[in-house]
């Protein structure tokens, strides 16, 4: 058998507010039409290079976003025995890590 795990999803609302909540941020939500985000993603991909500063957008990192498709991990959980980290505490973990390596 094979599994795709995809862990525990958020979805773009309860990520901004989770992701807000523990770092101390507040964060809205806006709307963009994925079409929108793809553009921009293939756009970024052109002008990266040339900006002043580092850009995490890419059109492939986009295109997985907007159209990564749900798994079901029920059977690696049940089978496989694998329970995934609840999202909070990873994103609680990954901003604390970023915070101690700005130090």
């Amino acid at each position: 058998r094979r599994y795709m795990a995809g862990g525990h999803r958020l979805a773009v609302a309860d990520l901004a507010k989770t992701l807000g909540e523990v770092s101390g941020t507040t964060m809205v939500p806006v709307p963009v039409p994925d079409t929108a985000l793809r553009a921009a993603g293939s756009i970024f991909d052109f002008v990266g290079p040339y900006l002043p500063f580092d850009n995490p957008i890419t059109a492939a990192g986009v295109q997985y976003y907007t159209q990564m498709p749900e798994s079901d991990d029920s059977p690696a959980e049940r089978e496989l025995g694998i329970h995934f980290r609840d999202a909070r505490t990873t994103l609680a973990d990954t901003v604390a890590a970023l915070h101690e390596s700005a130090d």
